[in-house]
């Protein structure tokens, strides 16, 4: 009788842990992916004011960096675009309570491919970033430093 017990709580307790330990609540995940759609519909628009609030306070340099780089030349090339940004979150996975990676594909965006030369529109392509969310931030934040072009995607290059 005390062994079947035994077993049943032991049991228990393995199956509790597992759903606990199962991965994130759908409540965080979808705060995340809100979070991160803020980021990427602002960044991706060069609206760079209103995406600092979606960066991480180490990543604010790198933002107003990029803002900076933009000349009258790409703003025109922007206002004349006649196709909006897509942004399309393809995984997110959070591997921590405060540290989360995705994939995200980005079309139709005005992008710069280096210091000194005009933005480039690029079709479709597909980013990695990191995001996290610290006890004093009330939002996840992406981390620029590890915003990158994926090496696989389909895109423009």
């Amino acid at each position: 009788m005390f062994t079947i017990k035994w077993h049943a709580q032991l049991l228990s307790l393995l199956a509790f842990s597992m759903i606990a330990c199962g991965g994130a609540a759908p409540q965080q995940e979808a705060e995340a992916e809100e979070d991160l759609q803020s980021f990427l519909s602002t960044y991706f628009n060069w609206q760079f004011v209103d995406a600092e609030k979606w960066v991480t306070p180490s990543s604010r340099p790198l933002l107003a960096f990029a803002a900076s780089q933009i000349t009258e030349n790409d703003l025109q090339l922007l206002r004349s675009k006649e196709t909006p940004v897509e942004t399309n979150i393809e995984r997110l996975t959070i591997s921590a309570d405060t540290l989360a990676e995705a994939v995200v594909c980005v079309r139709n965006a005005m992008v710069m491919k280096a210091i000194g030369t005009p933005c480039q529109l690029v079709p479709e392509q597909t980013y990695y970033l990191r995001i996290t969310k610290t006890p004093q931030s009330t939002h996840w934040l992406v981390d620029l430093s590890t915003l990158k072009p994926c090496p696989s995607s389909t895109s423009h290059r």
